[in-house]
């Protein structure tokens, strides 16, 4: 309780610094709280009517205090379950998967477009009843969100949940790989570790990478450019590494790559491409990481 109540406090106070032309206000994050603290506060006056000596004591039946006592706790539930964001429970979830090669939009009914990346998959509810606008991503997706300081949009992925009101980012978050980077184009982007108190605020043009299997996190100026430039059909490789690049090609071109020496996983490319074909591909890739290739159809061997 103690974490969600801190998780909810931390961005409602987030919130009102995202909303960049009024004040935000979100009261409901300390709703919790001051529940609890009024269930106390009628509990403990209780207690002190039960005990002094000149009040004049109204003793309920035993039946009708388990009854009280069920009825808050029933009323507590009710209250923690509705106070949940909106979920597949509440809203009516769509989902939406991509093969390699292949690329999507959504487009919600407030007007915000998903451009999903290919072999992806994600859950969306066209119009949202809940407190949140809340998607589920595995795999990459670019967000350009219309702005609504009533309904945060939310992204879970992973074990991060990246919070916004309106802005543009894009989130690379594949199963298979190692990391999940979130790279902010426009607007201010909060990211949060599930289960975890500590939170980050990302800028425009700032990337937060995170590692799945340590949970570190590293945050570091990029150009948004070459991380959103898949939309159009444009890839970037900065310094990556070899059988990285071959993942994301294998991903978008439906190609099979075998790479026949261990060296070669490891080497580390810089390479642009604009919309080339993937014959064009390879060989500028052998041209800069000075290795032999064959390629028979979809099948590229290197080494």
């Amino acid at each position: 309780m103690q974490h969600d109540n801190s998780y909810k406090k931390t961005f409602a106070r987030w919130f009102q610094d995202l909303d960049l032309r009024e004040t935000t206000d979100l009261k409901d994050a300390d709703n919790a709280a001051e529940i609890e603290k009024i269930m106390e506060h009628n509990l403990k006056q209780y207690i002190l009517l039960q005990h002094t000596p000149t009040a004049r004591r109204f003793k309920l039946p035993l039946w009708t205090t388990a009854a009280a006592i069920l009825l808050i706790g029933l009323t507590a539930v009710l209250f923690f379950i509705n106070d949940r964001e909106s979920g597949p429970k509440k809203d009516h979830f769509y989902e939406l998967s991509t093969t390699t090669g292949e690329k999507k939009i959504v487009t919600l009914a407030d007007g915000t477009k998903i451009y999903v990346n290919n072999s992806s998959n994600i859950r969306y509810a066209k119009s949202y009843t809940g407190k949140t606008r809340t998607v589920f991503l595995d795999g990459e997706a670019y967000f350009e969100v219309t702005h609504n300081k009533e309904k945060p949009f939310v992204v879970n992925s992973g074990k991060l949940k990246i919070h916004v009101l309106g802005t543009s980012f894009n989130v690379s978050s594949y199963k298979s790989e190692p990391k999940i980077a979130v790279t902010v184009s426009t607007g201010k982007v909060g990211v949060v570790e599930k289960g975890k108190a500590k939170a980050w605020m990302l800028q425009p043009g700032a990337q937060l990478n995170y590692a799945r299997q340590t949970g570190e996190i590293l945050v570091k100026q990029v150009d948004e450019a070459d991380f959103s430039g898949w939309i159009s059909g444009k890839l970037t490789f900065n310094n990556e590494r070899m059988d990285v690049i071959c993942k994301q090609l294998s991903r978008a071109y439906g190609v099979t790559f075998t790479i026949n020496k261990m060296e070669i996983n490891s080497k580390r490319i810089n390479l642009k491409t604009n919309n080339e074909s993937i014959g064009t591909i390879v060989k500028m890739l052998g041209l800069s990481g000075q290795f032999n290739y064959n390629m028979k159809g979809k099948e590229i061997s290197i080494w």
